[in-house]
């Protein structure tokens, strides 16, 4: 059974988990909005450069297919390797070619060449470790402080995968943390090393926020922007606006607002949500993380057709 058909029932299966045990009232829309959070100053006029095109087109084939377009975008990211990317912007190239195409289900030639382009893109392991896995310090910025972030977990999101980081393919890593005012989804990207060592790094690819605890509390999505981060947006990230909402697997547009499959209840308590014990956070993020690279290891290993035999989880 290919990866996106695994996929697909495993949706259809949370799907119909939440509507066994739903009413048949049709579920409001969650507000949109984003000023609960720190605002951003940013200036008006964020120039265009090659790397941001191509960022921005993966992101978007990342939700709506596209072999053309795909076909035109590696071309333009094998021209900007060539070129000489950065440290960060290899990893941001890198993990973007594995989001939109891990799950292909029939090769092609633009495939191969995006294989082949994220060969090229994987730094060295010792590298990548000695970034960590911590997210980045700029998140503080919009969810306050590190020391007032509170660590989440629940039956489906303990130590175990995450739902979202099976629906991923292994190529983001989520982790649930709230603060006093507000809870957050932080989705840090994977990258693969020159060995196909999948590691998680730093950089955060999108964060899902709702401000304090309640149900009726508006929800806001906070996205990796290249032409922000060019103009010193806090890890590169920018608060979206509703006409920029993705039609994602999780948070959509539904009405005036958004929606998700609500897998956990309004205020977070379903499935044995739960804040986590300061002196549980560190073995829990450990085994998440081991968790989390097991998965990448097969699925990234497959896709870039290297042995799995010989791939080490790091620790």
């Amino acid at each position: 059974m290919t990866g996106m058909r695994m996929l697909k029932i495993v949706i259809l299966l949370a799907v119909s988990v939440r509507l066994a045990g739903a009413s048949t009232t049709p579920r409001p829309s969650t507000p949109y909005a984003c000023d609960f959070l720190p605002a951003q100053t940013l200036p008006a006029e964020r120039p265009r450069s090659r790397f941001s095109d191509v960022i921005d087109t993966l992101a978007g084939l990342a939700y709506h297919a596209d072999s053309q377009a795909l076909a035109a975008v590696v071309e333009q990211a094998t021209a900007l390797e060539a070129a000489g990317l950065g440290l960060r912007q290899r990893i941001i190239l890198q993990n973007q070619l594995l989001q939109v195409t891990w799950a292909a289900e029939q090769s092609s030639a633009t495939l191969e060449n995006a294989r082949r382009l994220a060969g090229r893109l994987a730094l060295p392991g010792l590298l990548l470790q000695a970034l960590g896995s911590e997210p980045e310090r700029g998140l503080d910025s919009f969810l306050g402080p590190r020391a007032g972030w509170i660590e989440r977990r629940g039956e489906t999101c303990g130590s175990s995968r995450l739902l979202h980081e099976f629906r991923y393919g292994g190529t983001l890593g989520f982790r649930p943390v709230r603060t006093a005012t507000l809870r957050a989804l932080v989705a840090q990207r994977v990258a693969v090393d020159v060995e196909g060592v999948p590691h998680l790094t730093p950089l955060v690819d999108h964060v899902e926020v709702r401000g304090r605890l309640d149900a009726d509390v508006p929800a806001c999505v906070l996205e990796f922007d290249a032409r922000a981060q060019a103009v010193g947006a806090a890890a590169g990230l920018r608060a979206m606006g509703l006409d920029e909402v993705h039609g994602d697997a999780f948070v959509f547009r539904r009405g005036d607002g958004v929606g998700c499959l609500a897998c956990h209840a309004p205020d977070g308590s379903r499935d044995g949500f739960e804040d986590v014990a300061p002196e549980a956070v560190a073995p829990l993020l450990d085994a998440r993380r081991v968790t989390l690279l097991g998965f990448a290891t097969g699925r990234l290993a497959s896709w870039l057709g290297i042995n799995e035999s010989i791939l080490v989880v790091t620790e």
